[in-house]
């Protein structure tokens, strides 16, 4: 039985990204363990006060270690990963630590260390950042991947961008993706149409999920929304998602669209909404610039929505052949298959088919298979 500590900060309400990973993969790892079968293990639980897990009290199997210190506090928050947490490591007699969030303490002790990296926005897109921001993740994502002892790719693209960027060692890096997140699947005709009156959908739509900032390529749906609109196509554009980083002009965009009253913004979604939101639209439209996994595009496939992604970064990893992949400045390509797909419901209905085929290649169950297959690599070498 070894003890492993994995950094929970990340969990807390209203996840996304990160905090989303964290706590999928953590469920899946523990969770044989719960029920008697699988690894047994010892697991140390850093978190921030309010985290939901609940489901972690009273197990004999975990301790819940409450701090503070979040990942935005500076300097208190390198205090406490560098030395709070490895006075804590060493009194728990942890055999290795897991940062699942980019961090991992960066000063020596006998834990071995693992570090999830999920992107290098901060190397190929550094603007999409406040610039003293940028260049912290620089830092971070450089004494991580020099101080582990292993490091979890989310992608083979986030793999090859570590060892073009960072200079890390290939074999030091294990790729290991992402899975739909529970309740994942397509819905009932009638959570549909109670989805459609809880958001007043009215008409047909195309969805987007996710923050909303530069990257994400909005500017671009924007447009092509537009196209759609002047050519009399009747259909919405919803974008559920908070407002990110440096949104300001992307805001004024749809302020001045010409199509902005067929926009929609939804704000956070539930998750137990968004099997039904995806399942209604149209089409799922991921026109980024850039993205280290990409589980919106894999979860609406799992839900039997259509999606249309950009041809670069990890997007064509994720949907494969199943998803229709182009330029994301082909603003053309992405209205002509999307009107396609209005007009055609044997060709939307066989993308549907080819989505669910692809997605069911993807679980949490096999990423924490493999990551807990990661632990014992690192730790018997």
């Amino acid at each position: 039985m070894a003890r492993i500590c994995f950094d929970a900060r990340a969990i807390r309400e209203h996840m996304t990204g990160v905090g989303v990973y964290c706590d999928r993969l953590l469920r899946a790892m523990t969770r044989g363990a719960a029920d008697g079968e699988g690894e047994a293990h010892q697991w140390l639980l850093p978190h921030l006060p309010g985290a939901p897990l609940d489901a972690y009290a009273g197990r004999n199997d975990v301790i819940l270690s409450e701090t503070t210190a979040d990942y935005g506090d500076h300097p208190g928050g390198e205090w406490w990963l560098n030395v709070t947490l490895p006075r804590l490591l060493k009194e728990t007699e942890t055999d290795l630590i897991h940062g699942p969030a980019y961090l991992i303490p960066w000063r020596g002790g006998r834990a071995r260390k693992i570090v999830t990296i999920h992107d290098l926005v901060c190397f190929r897109y550094p603007e999409s950042f406040p610039p003293q921001f940028a260049w912290y993740m620089r830092q971070v994502v450089r004494l991580s991947a020099r101080r582990a002892d292993g490091i979890i790719a989310v992608s083979q693209s986030c793999a090859n961008d570590l060892a073009e960027q960072v200079g890390v060692d290939p074999a030091k890096i294990r790729v290991i993706h992402h899975g739909p997140g529970p309740g994942m699947a397509p819905p009932a005709p009638e959570a549909v149409e109670w989805v459609r009156r809880q958001y007043g959908l009215e008409r047909d739509y195309v969805i987007y999920v996710g923050t909303l900032e530069p990257r994400k390529g909005l500017t671009r749906m924007i447009r092509v929304l537009e196209r759609m609109v002047r050519a009399g196509r009747d259909v919405d554009l919803v974008l559920a998602g908070r407002v990110g980083w440096r949104a300001e002009g992307l805001l004024r965009a749809m302020e001045m669209s010409s199509a902005r009253s067929r926009l929609r913004r939804l704000d956070y979604v539930p998750d137990a909404h968004l099997p039904a939101l995806y399942g209604g639209a149209v089409a799922l439209w991921y026109l980024s610039d850039y993205e280290g996994f990409g589980l919106p595009p894999l979860e609406a496939m799992a839900c039997g929505c259509p999606v249309i992604v950009s041809d670069c970064s990890s997007l064509p990893e994720v949907v494969g052949q199943a998803g229709v992949r182009v330029n994301p400045d082909d603003l053309d390509a992405v209205a002509e298959t999307t009107c396609w797909w209005m007009d055609d419901l044997d060709e939307r209905g066989r993308r549907m088919r080819w989505g669910l085929r692809r997605a069911a290649g993807f679980s949490w169950e096999r990423s924490a298979r493999e990551t807990l297959a990661f632990y014992r690599h690192i730790l018997n070498p």
